[in-house]
C-alpha cells in the first residue's frame, strides 16, 4: 500500500517532521552528547574487531532484523537483548497490537513494552524469548566519526530485509538532548527502527529520520542512547496501557513516566466508531466493487487505484479519491481536503478532539483520530491536505 507506507513514519521531511515535531525537539541549540555507556560495559575491553565484507554483515545480522507491524502502520526492528526487539517509538505510538515478522517467516506478538525513551524516539518490545536468535552486537566503546563505512537494513516502502551503504556523513547536534548519525546510506518511510551497523557488524545507530527536502540526507539516533534505555530498571508496561498513551508534541500528554498506570487519561466516551464507508467506498470492498461505485473515471494499479471523483460529495474533501488494498479488499481511503477549516471542522464536530497533533518546522502538520475500527489521519502541508482512512482488522496482516 504504497499511499500508506509512505505515511507509515508520518509526514513530509519524512521523518524529522514527525520525529522532531511530536518529540518536542526546536532546532539546533547547545549540545548535550549521548550519554557514555554504562560504566561496566566502559570498562569492558572489546576483542579485536573482525574484519567482513558486506555481504557476510548481512548474511550475520538478517535473522535479527525483523518487520515491525501496527493496524496503522509498519517499521523495522532488530534483536538487542534475550527477548528484547528495538525500533522507533513513531513506529508503534498508538497501536494496540504489534506483530513481529522475521526473515525466515515466525511472526510473533508482542505483549508488553519493555523500555520507552520518548526523547529519543525509542521503544523495546518484549517477546518470548526463546522465539528469536541472538542479538545484534552494539558498538558502545567508540562514537563514530565522520567517513566510517556503514549498512543500513530495514523495510524501506515495505520491503523487507533491504540492505544499503554509505558512510557516516557527520554527526550532529540537533537539540539540548539529542545527538544525530547523518548517513548516506539511503532509507526510506519503513525503514524506521532499523539497525545502522559499522563495517564490523556492530550497531552503531538506529535509522530514525530523512529530510525529503535534499539529497541522501539520512539521520540515525546513536546506539549509546539505546544501551542506556537498556540498563533503566523501569517497569514494562502492558501492551493495552501503551495503546492508552497519547503521544503529541511533547510526549506523554500527562507527563508522567512510562512505568506509570494511564488508567486516567480522558478519551472521549461518545466518539463514534470508525465509519463502514468512505465518500461512497465500502472498506472490505474488492476492486471491482469499488469501481462500481465509482461514477468518474477509474484506474486500478497493482494494489491501488484512483477515482476521478466521490461517489459521495463531501464539503471538506475536493478532487479525487484515492483507494488502497490488500488481499483484494479495500483497507484504506484517502481524500483531498478542500480546505483546512473545513476538514476540521467536519472531523472535529464528528469524532471531537483529535488524540495527537504534530507541528514541524516546515510548517506542516500532522492530525490523528484513534477509533474503534480504525484511524483517521490529516496531513496538512503548504499547498494540499491529506485525509486518510484506515480500517483496522483484527489481523493486523490484513491490514498490508
Amino acid at each position: 500500500m504504497a499511499g500508506h507506507l509512505r505515511r507509515a513514519t508520518f509526514s513530509s521531511l519524512s521523518v524529522a517532521a514527525a520525529f522532531c515535531a511530536s518529540l518536542a525537539l526546536s532546532g539546533c541549540v547547545k549540545h548535550v552528547p549521548p550519554p557514555a555507556a554504562p560504566e561496566t560495559e566502559a570498562k569492558a575491553k572489546p576483542a579485536p574487531p573482525e574484519h567482513l565484507t558486506v555481504s557476510q554483515i548481512v548474511a550475520r545480522s538478517a535473522e535479527s532484523v525483523v518487520v515491525v507491524r501496527t493496524p496503522i502502520g509498519l517499521g523495522t526492528g532488530f534483536v538487542v537483548a534475550p527477548g528484547i526487539v528495538a525500533t522507533n517509538l513513531h513506529v508503534v505510538a498508538g497501536a494496540g497490537q504489534i506483530l513481529l515478522a522475521t526473515s525466515g517467516g515466525k511472526k510473533l506478538k508482542i505483549s508488553a513494552i519493555a523500555g520507552l525513551d520518548p526523547t529519543h524516539d525509542l521503544a523495546l518490545l518484549a517477546f518470548a524469548a526463546d522465539a528469536l536468535p541472538g542479538p545484534l552486537p552494539l558498538r558502545t566503546d567508540a562514537p563514530p566519526v565522520a567517513g566510517d563505512p556503514v549498512i543500513a537494513i530495514g523495510t524501506p516502502q515495505g520491503l523487507a530485509l533491504t540492505a544499503s551503504t554509505g558512510i557516516v556523513s557527520a554527526v550532529r547536534e540537533v537539540g539540548p538532548k539529542l545527538t544525530l548519525v547523518q548517513t548516506t546510506a539511503p532509507i526510506s518511510p519503513g525503514s524506521s527502527g532499523g539497525p545502522l551497523l559499522d563495517e564490523n557488524g556492530r550497531v552503531i545507530g538506529i535509522t530514525t529520520l530523512i529530510a525529503k527536502t535534499g539529497q541522501n540526507l539520512n539521520f540515525a539516533v546513536p546506539v549509546q542512547y539505546l544501551a542506556a534505555l537498556l540498563h533503566d530498571t523501569a517497569a514494562p508496561i502492558t501492551l493495552a496501557e501503551f495503546a492508552k498513551i497519547r503521544w503529541g508534541r511533547r510526549g506523554r500528554s500527562d507527563g508522567r513516566s512510562a512505568g506509570e498506570s494511564d488508567e486516567g487519561i480522558a478519551r472521549p466516551v461518545d466518539r463514534p466508531s470508525f465509519p463502514e464507508s468512505v465518500a461512497g467506498f465500502r472498506l472490505g470492498a474488492t476492486v471491482d466493487e469499488a469501481k462500481a461505485s465509482c461514477k468518474k473515471s477509474f484506474r486500478a494499479t497493482g494494489n491501488h487505484a484512483e477515482c476521478g471523483g466521490a461517489p459521495i460529495a463531501l464539503p471538506f474533501a475536493r478532487g479525487s479519491v484515492f483507494l488502497y488494498f490488500s488481499g483484494e479488499h479495500l483497507v484504506a481511503v484517502e481524500l483531498t481536503g478542500s480546505s483546512l477549516e473545513d476538514t476540521r471542522t467536519a472531523l472535529v464536530t464528528k469524532y471531537g478532539p483529535p488524540d495527537g497533533i504534530a507541528h514541524a518546522r516546515t510548517g506542516r502538520e500532522q492530525v490523528g483520530w484513534q477509533l474503534s475500527g480504525g484511524t483517521i489521519t490529516v496531513n496538512v502541508g503548504k499547498s494540499r491536505i491529506e485525509i486518510l482512512y484506515t480500517s483496522q482488522a483484527s489481523d493486523v496482516e490484513s491490514n498490508y
